[in-house]
């Protein structure tokens, strides 16, 4: 990422791994049982259908983010090819790019 573009604000890479935690963390948390709140079976299959998803917009919103505009359609592009190579279960629409999306686990 860093050979081929220009972060904004310089990174470390614990860092970036640690955002990328803290995203992912963020999107279960309504997922994780307390004493005082029990999961439903349903809540556990939304959660596993919607893993991926959360993977890839923590990714984006983390280590892919940090870059500057011009950078964004090369990491764009690096991202799908990633995706398509490793046979991601999920793609992202053909219009616009990878930053130009959210996810909701509506």
């Amino acid at each position: 990422m860093r050979r081929s573009c220009r972060e904004v604000i310089p990174t470390m890479n614990n860092n970036l791994c640690q955002s990328l935690q803290r995203i992912i963390n963020s999107l279960i948390v309504p997922f994780v049982e307390t004493e005082i709140k029990k999961v439903s079976n349903e809540d556990l299959d939304l959660l596993e259908s919607s893993i991926e998803y959360i993977f890839h917009f923590a990714l984006v919103w983390s280590v892919l983010s940090t870059i500057d505009f011009d950078g964004r359609s090369k990491l764009d592009a690096f991202h799908r090819a990633q995706m398509k190579r490793h046979k991601a279960g999920i793609t992202f629409p053909a219009d616009g790019t990878v930053y130009d999306y959210q996810y909701s686990f509506a």
